[in-house]
């Protein structure tokens, strides 16, 4: 992403554009910074740039597998009151948010599988997922960015 920023300088009424990228590796940070063209091209050029790259896809759905967490988690508990009814009850409900959660993550591919290649339209919900890291790009509307009006992206 190519991303156009100009500073105010404090010591005078000259404006400066400067050109950069937005980089960031997902691992070692969670936050992007952006370089300058000039500072950019002098590091490791091909590092650099496949740390820059994000996939844009479609909005996710995340209910089934939300569900399929919750109650994998409760494992222990049902485990430990060693109620063999209960044990049951939970495989069959672990078994039954197992094949939802699945269903829902096939649903998500196929509706990727959509949008390839069609130009995204205002308005549409989509994701950015970061290339280096597989991690999605996350809006944190509680936390307001340096600049005036402007949120944080992690």
């Amino acid at each position: 992403m190519f991303f156009k920023f100009t500073p105010e300088i404090s010591q005078s009424n000259i404006k400066t554009s400067i050109q950069g990228v937005v980089t960031g590796d997902g691992i070692a940070s969670n936050r992007l910074e952006c370089v300058s063209c000039e500072a950019y091209m002098q590091k490791n050029a091909l590092n650099m740039f496949r740390k820059s790259l994000f996939c844009i896809e479609n909005q996710k759905k995340y209910t089934y597998q939300k569900s399929f967490l919750v109650c994998r988690d409760k494992k222990e508990e049902v485990f430990k009151s060693k109620d063999k009814l209960q044990e049951e009850e939970y495989e069959k409900s672990l078994k039954f948010w197992k094949n939802k959660a699945k269903d829902e993550k096939d649903e998500n591919q196929v509706d990727f599988q959509k949008i390839i290649g069609h130009a995204i339209t205002y308005g549409q919900a989509i994701q950015l997922r970061h290339i280096y890291s597989n991690c999605y790009l996350t809006l944190k509307s509680e936390d307001l960015a340096r600049q005036n009006g402007c949120v944080e992206v992690i």
